[in-house]
């Protein structure tokens, strides 16, 4: 990806013209390879799927403000998912546990993440039923928030590096409800989520906003 923003801003005041400008831009890569395997019951009983996966990142980035560099990084990593599902059925009520374990390795450096999952489904009566899930999800490819001297934001994509840049982490949560007749189909959902490790990149100093004389 490659993305920029010109910018020039004229500000008056005090009877004189200021001119302000700024241009920041961002070059950035990210290849990923690799390989999955795993086997996919389709009969309707406990196991329903388990597997392995291997995936291979190339991160690089470079962010410039004018001619100054600002956020340079070349990240090397792997990423090692030994997954499975479930499927319980008791009468009415349907679980469906997920277990996600990820080996994550970057610059030498080695760390063992879990994501469970869990899915629950109920029939309060035909048509009707009710639902509720909870979740752990670990980012290892980032989406930074970056904010240029003027304010505006651009987005970079990096791999989690585990020092400057940590994995992130979420925890999900839901409940609902739906109801699905023929070509009828309502469903309703309340959810909740927190994110840990969520990252933005202001400037140190923006010009245009510590000369208090400025009106705009």
């Amino acid at each position: 990806w490659s993305k920029n923003i010109n910018s020039n801003i004229q500000n008056y005041s005090n009877q004189e013209n200021n001119n302000f400008s700024n241009e920041s831009e961002v070059d950035e890569s990210l290849k990923d390879t690799g390989i999955k395997l795993y086997f996919e019951n389709s009969v309707d009983n406990f196991l329903r799927k388990v597997g392995l996966e291997y995936i291979n990142y190339v991160s690089t980035n470079n962010q410039q403000i004018g001619e100054n560099s600002t956020f340079n990084n070349n990240i090397n990593g792997s990423l090692i998912n030994a997954f499975t599902e479930f499927k319980i059925k008791v009468k009415k009520l349907e679980i469906n546990p997920a277990f996600r374990l990820s080996n994550f390795s970057v610059d030498n450096k080695s760390k063992l993440f879990l994501s469970p999952q869990l899915y629950l489904s109920y029939e309060i009566i035909k048509y009707q039923s009710l639902k509720a899930s909870m979740c752990v999800n670990n980012q290892f490819v980032r989406e930074i928030n970056f904010e240029d001297p003027f304010g505006q934001q651009l987005f970079i994509t990096s791999l989690a590096d585990m020092n400057s840049i940590p994995v992130a982490r979420s925890w999900n949560s839901m409940i609902g409800y739906n109801y699905s007749k023929s070509k009828f189909f309502f469903d309703l959902e309340v959810w909740y989520k927190k994110t840990n490790g969520a990252m933005s990149l202001l400037p140190d100093a923006p010009p245009i906003r510590e000369r208090e004389q400025m009106y705009m």
